[in-house]
C-alpha cells in the first residue's frame, strides 16, 4: 500500500537549500516512494517562503531561485491536491495556528503522515487523529524498502557534485587548523588571529593548538553549513562577502571576523534545519 504523506514547507525549503540532505531525499521520493498530499495553501506557503529575503538571497547566489519555484510547481502538479473547501476546521497547534493547515490537509487527503522539521510545534505533537508527525530522517527509513527505484527527479535542480567538505583539520592531530581556515575564508592569518582573540605569532607557530579549537569550532560549523547549502567555495565566499539583511546589512564575513562566528553558524544551521520564518 502506497504511503500518503503531507510534506511541510520547512522540509521542502530545506531540501531546496541543501540538495544533498535528507529533506531533499524526501522531495526526490515524492510520487515514487510515497504519494504527496497537498492543498493550495501549502503550495502558496512554499512559494512565499522561497521569496523570503534571506532564503531568496541564498538561492539566487547559488543560481537556483527560479529552479526552486519550478520544483515546487512540479511537486504540486504531481500531488493529490485537496480543495480548500474540503479542509476540516482544525485548531490544535496553538503556538503556530498556520501548522493546522498541514493537519487539515492530511485528514482531508487521507494521509497517514505529516513530514516536518518543526520540533517546537508539530513534531512535539507526535500524532493527531491517527495522523503521525515525523521528521525527514524517520520518514526516509520507513519508505526505504520502496526507495530502490527512486528516480532522480531533481537531477536538473541538483547536479551531481562532491558532498565532501574541504578538510580544515590538521591530518596529524585531527584538530582544526587556523591556517587552513584563513585560506578557505581568503583572509590573512593575522586577521583570523584577531577574530579568535589570539596572538598572531602564537597562531602562526601553532595553528592547530588545543587552545584555538573552541574559537575555531563555530567558524568550522559555518563552513560545513555553507558547503551543504552552496556546494562550492566560490559560492560560499560570494555569500560571505555580500551584505545580509539578517545581520543588519553587515556581511557574514565581517561578523565572523568580529569574533561572532557563532551568529553566522547558527543562522546557516537554522536554514538547513528548516527553522525559517
Amino acid at each position: 500500500m502506497t504511503i500518503r504523506a503531507v510534506v511541510d514547507t520547512n522540509v521542502v525549503v530545506s531540501g531546496l537549500l541543501a540538495p544533498s540532505g535528507k529533506p531533499a531525499s524526501v522531495i526526490r521520493a515524492a510520487g515514487v516512494s510515497f504519494r504527496l498530499v497537498w492543498s493550495p495553501g501549502v503550495v502558496a506557503e512554499c512559494l512565499r517562503v522561497i521569496d523570503y529575503p534571506r532564503v531568496a538571497r541564498i538561492l539566487k547566489q547559488a543560481g537556483r531561485h527560479e529552479q526552486a519555484r519550478e520544483v515546487v510547481r512540479a511537486l504540486a502538479a504531481g500531488a493529490d491536491m485537496v480543495a480548500e473547501e474540503m479542509l476540516p476546521r482544525v485548531a490544535v497547534v496553538k503556538a503556530d495556528p498556520d501548522d493546522d493547515l498541514l493537519l487539515a490537509t492530511a485528514l482531508a487527503g487521507g494521509a497517514s503522515v505529516v513530514v516536518s522539521g518543526d520540533r517546537r510545534h508539530l513534531l512535539s505533537l507526535g500524532e493527531f487523529a491517527g495522523v503521525r508527525v515525523i521528521d525527514p530522517a524517520t520518514f526516509l527509513v520507513e519508505i526505504d524498502p520502496l526507495a530502490s527505484s527512486v528516480r532522480e527527479a531533481m537531477a536538473a535542480y541538483a547536479p551531481a557534485r562532491s558532498s565532501m567538505v574541504p578538510s580544515l583539520h590538521d591530518p596529524a592531530s585531527g584538530r582544526i587548523d587556523a591556517k587552513l581556515v584563513a585560506a578557505y575564508l581568503d583572509v590573512p592569518l593575522s586577521a583570523l588571529a584577531r577574530a579568535v582573540g589570539k596572538d598572531y605569532k602564537a597562531v602562526f607557530k601553532s595553528p592547530c593548538s588545543a587552545a584555538l579549537q573552541a574559537r575555531l569550532a563555530p567558524i568550522h560549523r559555518a563552513v560545513v553549513a555553507m558547503e551543504r547549502i552552496f556546494g562550492s567555495r566560490s559560492s560560499a565566499l560570494a555569500w560571505l562577502n555580500s551584505p545580509n539583511g539578517e545581520l543588519d546589512g553587515r556581511t557574514p564575513l565581517s561578523v565572523v571576523m568580529s569574533g561572532r562566528a557563532e551568529v553566522v553558524a547558527d543562522m546557516l544551521e537554522g536554514l538547513l534545519a528548516g527553522v525559517i520564518g
